[in-house]
C-alpha cells in the first residue's frame, strides 16, 4: 500500500464487508421478493430483499468514512464518478442460490485507482458469509484466504480438472465452440452460480481440500461488478483470467466472456471454449 489513505481504506472495507456478511444472514434462504432487475433478458436477472439491503449498507458505511471517493454498484449505479478512487461492490453475487438457501453465494468488494484515464484493481474483497471465508488480495503482494496465503493448484490437464462452466443467459449468442466443450471429458462439471465465489476457490486451489478444488471458469456474458475483486485475488495466487468483450457501449455496462484458470491450464480452455 503506497499511503495512509490506502491503509485505512484497506482495513475499513476489510471491518465493512465482514459486517455486511453478517446483515446476509438475516436475508439468506427467504424465498421471497424475487423480482426481475433492469437490463437485457430481464426474466434471468434476480434481485431479493439481501441485494437491497446490503448494497445500501455497503454504500453508506464506505461513503460516510471515504466521502471523497467514487462507488459502483450493481444495485445502484454511480455515485460521486470521477474521483482517482473506485470501489466496485456486488451485495450478492449468486441472488438466485442465496435466496434459496445456499451457502455458495459471495460479497465483493474491488478497490480501485486511477492513472490518467486507466484504472488498476489495487485490492480486491470476496467473502462467502456462510463459510466464513474472506478470499482478499493487495495488487503485487499475493492473496489471502482468511489469514493464509493462497495459490492455485498445479493441474496441467483438462482431463484431471474441475471446471464451472456457464453460457449465460442468451441462448442465440452461444458458440459452437462451446457446445463442444461441453463433450470434452474432465475429471468434473460444476455450474458456477457465484462466479466470483468460483474465482476465489480457484485461487486457493492449493490450500482447498481435493472435494472442494475447482481449477478452472469459463463464462459467456459476465459483468465486471460480478469479477474485479476476485480477478485480482485470482491472479496475485498465480492465476490468469481473460476477459473478451461481448457487448455493450460502456465499461460497466459491458458483457465479457470470461476463462480463467491456473497458467497450465489456461491456453487449453481458451482453445476449447473459443474465448
Amino acid at each position: 500500500m503506497s499511503s495512509r489513505f490506502e491503509y485505512d481504506l484497506y482495513t475499513h472495507l476489510i471491518d465493512v464487508i465482514l459486517n455486511a456478511g453478517q446483515l446476509a444472514f438475516q436475508y439468506h434462504g427467504q424465498g421471497v421478493g424475487q423480482e426481475a432487475k433492469d437490463g437485457p433478458n430481464l426474466s434471468q436477472r434476480i434481485v431479493t430483499p439481501g441485494d437491497k439491503a446490503i448494497d445500501a449498507f455497503l454504500r453508506k458505511e464506505i461513503t460516510g468514512t471515504f466521502p471523497d471517493i467514487s462507488l459502483y454498484s450493481e444495485e445502484a449505479g454511480w455515485w460521486n464518478p470521477g474521483k482517482p478512487y473506485l470501489i466496485v461492490q456486488d451485495a450478492i453475487d449468486g441472488s438466485k442460490i442465496f435466496d434459496e438457501g445456499s451457502d455458495f453465494y459471495s460479497i465483493t468488494l474491488a478497490v480501485q485507482y486511477r492513472e490518467g484515464n486507466k484504472y488498476e484493481t489495487i485490492f480486491g474483497f470476496t467473502l462467502l458469509p456462510h463459510r466464513h471465508q474472506l478470499f482478499k488480495a493487495v495488487k503485487d503482494n499475493g492473496a489471502q484466504l482468511n489469514d493464509r496465503e493462497i495459490r492455485v493448484a498445479g493441474t496441467s490437464s483438462l482431463v484431471d480438472a474441475v471446471i464451472a462452466e456457464e453460457e449465460g443467459w442468451d441462448d442465440e449468442k452461444r458458440s459452437p465452440d462451446f457446445r463442444r466443450f461441453a463433450g470434452l471429458p474432465m475429471k468434473g462439471r460444476i455450474r458456477p452460480y457465484s462466479s466470483a465465489a468460483v474465482l476465489a476457490y480457484i485461487a486457493a486451489g492449493e490450500s482447498l481440500p481435493a472435494d472442494e478444488r475447482i481449477d478452472g471458469l469459463t463464462f459467456l456474458s459476465l459483468s465486471p461488478h460480478d469479477y474485479l475483486a476476485s480477478q485480482l485475488i485470482l491472479e496475485e495466487a498465480g492465476g490468469v483470467l481473460t476477459a473478451r468483450h461481448r457487448s455493450g457501449m460502456t465499461y460497466f455496462g459491458s458483457r465479457f466472456d470470461i476463462v480463467a484458470s491456473n497458467k497450465a491450464l489456461h491456453q487449453q480452455l481458451r482453445e476449447v471454449s473459443g474465448v
